[in-house]
């Protein structure tokens, strides 16, 4: 069996969990040493050694990022496909969980190994940077 090939560069959004929900479409590269989201408006870079664990949701198409800095703790989640639409005015949160839930198991279905290779390339990444 061969070896996956490392990721380059994928597309994806972004969001900083626990601020405004607000996503980011931009481009996320592995460098030596840091995680690289790039945006129109700038770019994130987010040390290796500073990140706790990646980590994949299961049937979606999200990379979650855990950061720990000496301001404090900073996690991200990554989109690889566009994030479902915030709730519509007067839509139940029912029935947009629903609905978010089902779209991102069909986009998860698309792009699982993809997800898959990054989160394989990122941790080892992350231990070769504290080693």
């Amino acid at each position: 069996m061969t070896e996956p090939t490392e990721p380059s560069v994928a597309t994806v959004w972004a969001v900083r969990l626990g601020a405004a929900p607000e996503e980011t479409e931009g481009t996320l590269t592995l460098e030596e040493s840091d995680l690289v989201f790039a945006a129109e408006d700038g770019e994130l870079r987010i040390p290796l050694v500073t990140i706790r664990r990646a980590k994949r949701i299961r049937g979606s198409p999200v990379l979650l990022v855990e950061q720990e800095t000496s301001e404090g703790r900073a996690d991200f989640a990554f989109y690889f496909s566009k994030p479902p639409p915030l709730p519509g005015p007067g839509e139940s949160k029912r029935k947009t969980r629903r609905r978010a839930v089902g779209y991102l198991g069909v986009s998860n279905r698309e792009r699982k190994h993809l997800l898959k290779a990054w989160q394989g390339a990122l941790e080892a990444r992350v231990g070769r940077s504290r080693s």
